[in-house]
């Protein structure tokens, strides 16, 4: 791709996933599906308050959206020796998330880690506890959905920003 002169100090390196519907289990990179997560680490839950509880407890499990292996999506941007990325999000809408997340998204957990030391798995991972039929829900008004593409299986996920 040519840039032109004032977007050139822009370029970053970027890698294109491309899902397919599947059945990962742990040891594969996928959105939505389950984390290759070390049983002695405590499964993130966000005990922020929010318009169903204002005061923030008890605490809701955080839910999976993405894992991505090193070996799937190469690229410089990985810290050294690590070679696992995950990142959750809690399903509950916040009128404070943290200073370090915009007020328009979720409040999110981003773990690095390498996959060799998980040497024995959490399971059963914890079940979001908000969803409809079309999907897990996040936000105040159901604005972030992510769900299947009904119309093409390669579009693992769609974020309906209404």
């Amino acid at each position: 791709m040519v840039l032109g002169t004032e977007l050139a100090a822009y370029a970053r390196e970027a890698v294109v996933l491309h899902p397919e519907r599947g059945e990962p289990d742990s040891g594969h990179s996928s959105i939505g599906g389950p984390l290759l997560w070390p049983s002695d680490e405590p499964w993130p839950a966000c005990s922020l308050p929010d318009e169903d509880n204002p005061v923030g407890v008890p605490a809701t499990a955080m839910v999976p959206v993405a894992q991505t292996f090193r070996r799937d999506a190469p690229g410089p941007w990985w810290p050294a020796g690590i070679d696992l990325s995950q990142i959750l999000w809690c399903p509950n809408g916040h009128w404070d998330p943290p200073a370090q997340q915009a007020d328009a998204s979720p409040v999110i957990e981003v773990r690095w880690r390498r996959a060799a030391d998980v040497t024995r798995q959490l399971t059963p991972l914890p079940s979001p506890t908000h969803y409809d039929e079309t999907g897990v829900v996040v936000g105040r008004w159901g604005d972030l959905r992510v769900f299947t593409c009904p119309t093409d299986h390669r579009h693992a996920i769609q974020v309906d920003l209404r």
